[in-house]
């Protein structure tokens, strides 16, 4: 009889809290669209990685507007293989932190409930 080897459990980073931050649900939902467009093929469906690039909700890069734009827009990180996004705003930017601070938050409460 074959034996399937066991996968290894999932990784979970850890999300940063971001307590003093107020989502605004509009924008998360627009982030949403924005995140599943743009980001998600490599940092995950819902903001969850799978390995391949940075757990967005684990990344400080997001809160600090200045450095995300420099990394999404700017390019700063394009020899790490993270693509430039020239065409977005910084209106999508915050929407895009308003999501990825939604889901951090998401992750966090589930977490503590199956503590």
């Amino acid at each position: 009889e074959m034996k399937v080897p066991k996968a290894p459990p999932p990784v979970f980073a850890q999300p940063l809290a971001q307590d003093d931050f107020k989502v605004d649900d509009l924008l998360a939902e627009q982030g949403s669209f924005l995140f599943s467009r743009n980001c998600a093929s490599c940092h995950g469906g819902g903001a969850v990685a799978g390995g391949y690039a940075p757990d967005l909700r684990a990344s400080q890069a997001p809160i600090y507007p200045e450095a995300f734009k420099e990394i999404v827009v700017g390019g700063s990180r394009r020899l790490q293989g993270m693509p430039q996004f020239k065409e977005l705003s910084d209106a999508d930017l915050n929407a895009i932190h308003h999501y990825i601070r939604r889901q951090a938050r998401k992750a966090t409460a589930a977490a503590q409930a199956g503590k």
